[in-house]
């Protein structure tokens, strides 16, 4: 969309102001962040309930192992293996004996999985391209060596667990990913109750496991470093409870600055302001006159077409079907009436400019000119369904006034509630004469006249859509020509607002002839 000369010139100085509020407001702000720390006696509580679970998962699990591990290889083997395969973690077993040629090894990995380095003594012999760990004897053949347990290999993995008897060394090769994932799934649900109570304090916290998957959170996620740690360790890693304290940031703003930034701005749009205004007024008086000739030259070729439509279809029925040419015709007379009303309001406002706009004022029969309008009217508020009545008696006798005039104020009104009443609606006409004066009211049930717009209506060339193309006909001078006419005779045509559709109202001097001096 392209925008107007005024409309870029408000656009820029608005930007201008925007701008100049915008900077002294973050040159103004100050901001301070205050933190206070928290009260963590639940959090020590939760710490404590958390070692005591995973000190009971890696006994639990010991224990497994343990009554897994017990040389020598138990019968039937089928069972032995499937009892391997059904603790998490396992991956091989290892039956080592000091004297070479007797190992047993049994691997146990699924399908896929990685192979892992097999126990072995120094000098003793596996498959070739099997990965080996080699172990020495004497470390667990001594009298003082734990006959059950984890083999200590700080920083190494897989992890070892195993049993020995006076000649045999059982060993169980461990996935400790595996069974750190396992305990992660246990702690996971079981950790919903012992976090409850710090989860109610309000405050941001989480529990984590040894991979950085949070078990339990509290709070908005933060990607901030935890302000307060208390780790949990188990066999298998280190959990840790995470704890933020509160912080609230306090801002403040620099007076000085965003005066000056406020006084900039005000004076940007005040200039801005006055500066469109004067380009929108030049503007809008070249606009207005090139609109004049492109609504009338929109509105002239309207009816032109549809006359010679109608014609042409008129011409081509008559013999095959001469009631839909009678109705051809009738519309090619309605299109022509429309054509001469609105060349007349063109002529009428082109002598207005000019001042060369003069009325004939004379005796005339105003109920027959009021007839001949309606008359007029009939069938174009026919086809649109919209119901005529007229209220109020005849005017009587011989009145002096310009007849044409009235005709084009009366008829304005009329097209104004053919245009923009819609389909289906009421047109009633109000007519009441004195031996002075007439007053004429033409009110609608249609969507009506919006608040704010009654001086814009009878403004030239504004209408309330003012697109050419927006489905009604008109050049938008019918009201502006009607109030012209309504002064020009003495008199005034006025919106009165209702609540429901819209209402005018004309009053106008019109003595009866008996009343005129000799």
């Amino acid at each position: 969309m392209r925008l107007s000369a005024p409309a870029l010139t408000l656009a820029a100085f608005l930007g201008l102001a925007a701008v100049l509020l915008v900077g002294s407001v973050t040159l103004a702000r100050r901001e301070k962040t205050e933190r206070t720390e928290r009260e963590r006696g639940l959090h020590y509580r939760l710490a404590d309930a958390l070692a005591g679970e995973i000190q009971r998962l890696d006994a639990l699990y010991e224990t497994h192992l343990a009554n897994l591990a017990r040389p020598p290889v138990p019968e039937p083997r089928d069972a032995f293996l499937d009892a391997c395969r059904n603790i998490i973690g396992v991956r091989r077993f290892s039956l080592l004996h000091p004297v070479p040629g007797k190992d047993v090894q049994l691997d146990f990995r699924p399908p896929g999985a990685a192979p892992v380095p097999a126990p072995i003594f120094v000098g003793g012999t596996l498959f070739p391209g099997t990965a080996r760990r080699e172990l020495a004897p004497a470390r667990f053949f001594d009298s003082q060596a734990a006959r059950t347990g984890w083999i200590e290999e700080p920083g190494k993995l897989p992890l070892y667990f195993q049993t020995r008897t006076e000649s045999e060394l059982a060993v169980l090769t461990v996935d400790a990913a595996e069974v750190r994932t396992a305990i992660d799934t246990r702690l996971r649900e079981w950790v919903t109750e012992p976090f409850g109570p710090v989860a109610a304090g309000g405050g941001e916290d989480r529990v984590v496991s040894p991979t950085r998957t949070v078990l339990a959170q509290s709070g908005a996620a933060t990607a901030a470093p935890a302000d307060w740690v208390l780790p949990v360790r188990g066999r298998f890693g280190v959990w840790r409870v995470e704890s933020w304290d509160t912080r609230t940031v306090r801002q403040s703003w620099h007076a000085p600055t965003l005066a000056a930034g406020g006084a900039g701005a005000v004076l940007a749009i005040l200039l801005g302001s006055f500066l469109a205004a004067r380009l929108g007024s030049a503007q809008r008086l070249a606009e207005q006159r090139v609109s004049f000739v492109n609504h009338v030259s929109h509105e002239l070729r309207t009816p032109l077409m549809n006359m010679l439509l109608n014609a042409d279809l008129a011409a081509d029925l008559l013999d095959e079907s001469p009631a839909e040419a009678r109705r051809r015709l009738a519309l090619l007379r309605e299109e022509g009436q429309r054509l001469a009303r609105l060349t007349e309001n063109v002529l009428t406002w082109s002598r207005r400019e000019r001042g060369k706009l003069q009325l004939d004022p004379r005796l005339c029969d105003l109920e027959a000119v009021l007839a001949d309008v309606a008359r007029l009217f009939e069938p174009l508020l026919a086809r649109r369904a919209i119901a005529f009545h007229r209220h109020g008696p005849p005017v009587a006798g011989p009145r002096l006034l310009d007849p044409d005039a009235l005709t084009q104020i009366v008829a304005n009104l009329f097209s104004n509630v053919e245009k923009y009443a819609g389909r289906e609606a009421t047109l009633d006409f109000t007519v009441a004469a004195d031996d002075a004066a007439l007053t004429l009211t033409v009110a609608d049930d249609g969507p009506g006249i919006p608040p704010g717009a009654e001086a814009r209506i009878f403004a030239p060339f504004e209408r309330l859509d003012d697109s050419v193309n927006s489905g009604s006909a008109g050049a938008g001078l019918g009201l502006a020509i009607a109030r012209e006419l309504a002064t020009r005779l003495g008199g005034t045509l006025r919106l009165v607002r209702v609540e429901h559709g819209a209402r005018f109202e004309l009053c106008i001097p019109a003595p009866v002839a008996a009343s005129l001096p000799c």
